[in-house]
């Protein structure tokens, strides 16, 4: 059964969102009648975030529609973001990923997610259950998270942060080698620096300059001994 609700954006844009349960046969054969509008919306009552938008012409787009705080108790107004295309990404998989960038989502990341998606290469972190961190590198973030999340008991997505000249796998790899496992790209962290450059770099996303200074104060600090004679 359908009901009808409106959320804020649809509210502004006068496109009205319609509540059902989202299933295969809801989503091919439903035909909405467009009357005067370019679009209509439906959402989900599994999770509730996610919407699809049907269009005039005949695309169904997975749709996240969110808050950001604007400041600590105030958020903002409704955005929405279309991030997938339906029947090509499943239902299932649309909703594990908005229930994905939920948990993921802070004052300022939830806009950045949202923009990476699959288009810039991002330098990711996983940590194992034995506690190593893997530092990794991909243009399809949200995949590669998953496949190794799910493949690996124990181990948990971190953060992300877009690659840059300063801030690369390569020269992560390069810093923290002294403490890398052989053959691998994880990363013994008993002595926190990666989970400290974690906080900055990706919690606080700290500018480059000042991402660039960490770098070099972590290289001094763990090989300063080694190069006294």
């Amino acid at each position: 059964m359908l009901r009808q609700s409106v959320s804020r954006e649809y509210l502004k844009t006068g496109h009205e969102s319609i509540l059902a349960e989202f299933t295969d046969e809801l989503l091919l054969n439903w035909n909405p009648d467009y009357q005067e509008k370019k679009y209509i919306a439906l959402r989900d009552t599994v999770v509730p975030q996610l919407m699809v938008a049907f269009s005039r012409k005949g695309h169904h787009s997975f749709v996240y529609d969110y808050q950001i705080k604007k400041s600590k108790n105030t958020l903002s107004n409704h955005r929405t973001k279309v991030f997938g295309k339906y029947p090509t990404m499943s239902i299932e998989e649309a909703r594990e990923k908005v229930i994905y960038f939920n948990t993921l989502a802070t004052t300022k990341t939830l806009d950045e997610i949202l923009e990476v998606k699959m288009i810039d290469t991002v330098v990711y972190f996983i940590e194992s259950a034995e506690g190593y961190i893997k530092i990794g590198k991909s243009s399809n973030w949200w995949a590669r998270a998953k496949e190794l999340t799910a493949s690996s008991q124990g181990h948990r997505f971190i953060g992300f942060r877009i690659e840059d000249d300063v801030f690369n796998e390569t020269s992560l790899h390069i810093l923290f080698r002294k403490f890398r496992k052989p053959n691998s790209e994880y990363f013994d962290d008993t002595l926190n620096y990666i989970k400290a450059l974690i906080v900055k770099a990706v919690v606080y996303h700290e500018p480059k300059a000042k991402i660039k200074q960490t770098l070099e104060w972590y290289e001094e600090q763990i090989y300063e001994k080694d190069k006294q004679p």
